[in-house]
């Protein structure tokens, strides 16, 4: 099936996806960049919360965020498959 056979809806629907997954990763990209531009500054509060943020970091479970992740990995898994047996029924 070519790019014109397809519906007019699937077509709006998949440049929305692409549209807005591009738009929310160049906003976070933003968002990132202004906490690492903040908390670089030389100040001492920065300096305070740059070792907090550090610390923090150290004491994040690993078992428990691997976990998570594993967890997440099997719900995307899934949706693939279900997205998969889609065009079969």
């Amino acid at each position: 099936m070519n790019l014109l056979e397809r519906d007019l809806f699937e077509l709006w629907r998949w440049t929305l996806a692409v549209g807005l997954t591009i738009y929310a990763a160049v906003m976070f990209l933003r968002w990132l960049w202004g906490w690492l531009v903040f908390l670089n500054e030389p100040r001492r509060e920065r300096m305070l919360m740059r070792r907090y943020i550090v610390l923090h970091l150290l004491r994040l479970r690993g078992a428990r965020f691997r976990s998570e992740v594993v967890q997440i990995l099997l719900y995307l898994v899934a949706i693939l498959i279900v997205y998969g047996l889609h065009d079969y029924v």
